[in-house]
């Protein structure tokens, strides 16, 4: 396995726990339909195929956190457009506060806090 490749699969299992939370700040920022979202996603580190995403609008929808409204297009079948709802909007504002707090947790980890934390639980005699 190459370095690129090693590199893929170790972040897969985050990259995948944070689609829900990037699907919901996208979909906040313009409603759309799910092949755009999918071509925005394309242009990200959150690239996913439509096997991944469409399951998790449908749990989106189910959880009431974004509706679907079908809209006629000019040219080929109606789209469903997904909206935020009042409970999506308030999802993600936990989401985006959870991860200030994660990337402010992570940001405080160091080698002398760490060190610091030991020297309490091993004192010198």
């Amino acid at each position: 396995m190459n370095t690129k490749s090693r590199n893929n699969f170790s972040f897969a299992a985050m990259k995948h726990g944070l689609l829900e939370f990037v699907v919901l700040k996208s979909i906040n920022a313009e409603s759309m339909f799910a092949d755009e979202l999918l071509k925005f996603l394309e242009k990200t580190e959150f690239s996913c195929p439509k096997g991944t995403l469409y399951p998790l609008l449908r749990k989106l929808c189910k959880k009431e956190l974004i509706t679907q409204h079908l809209d006629e297009a000019d040219i080929g079948p109606p789209r469903k457009y997904y909206f935020m709802t009042k409970a999506g909007i308030t999802r993600l504002k936990e989401l985006e506060s959870y991860w200030k707090l994660l990337a402010v947790t992570i940001e405080q980890i160091n080698s002398e806090q760490i060190a610091s934390d030991r020297s309490h639980l091993h004192p010198t005699e």
